[in-house]
């Protein structure tokens, strides 16, 4: 996402990321990582509830996706540190108007269930 961002923008969206991690959490992430983009924190979830955000069952982490996703994060990253929060807990993505009604939205099913950057510009063109 950092590498469109500006693609994004230039097409009059905004980018938020949404956490359920307490801010304390996501201070420990700034060395590593920092983000273009504003990052909002809901630890109680009741965004993720709102939109129907599951939690992953354990056998979908078995998947050959999700096998493959971990691995490029492993190879990117390094040896992931101990899970702060819930690990089962599953994102999406959405697009939202001014007014607060979802345009498009994806719920993952797994951790690796995520819809690519053109994906998510080709239904903001739609919306």
């Amino acid at each position: 996402m950092d590498d469109a961002y500006e693609t994004f923008r230039k097409r009059g969206a905004q980018v938020l990321a949404l956490s359920f991690e307490p801010p304390e959490h996501l201070v420990q992430w700034q060395p590593i990582r920092s983000f273009q983009f504003p990052v909002a924190v809901d630890p109680e979830r009741q965004v993720y509830e709102a939109v129907g955000a599951g939690r992953v069952p354990w056998w979908r982490l078995l998947r050959p996706a999700v096998i493959r996703h971990y691995w490029r994060l492993y190879r990117q990253w390094g040896m992931p540190r101990k899970p702060m929060g819930d690990p089962w807990q599953l994102g999406g993505d959405l697009w939202v108007d001014r007014d607060g009604r979802v345009l498009w939205m994806h719920l993952s099913r797994d951790p690796s269930d995520r819809p690519t950057v053109k994906r998510l510009l080709d239904e903001l063109d739609a919306a």
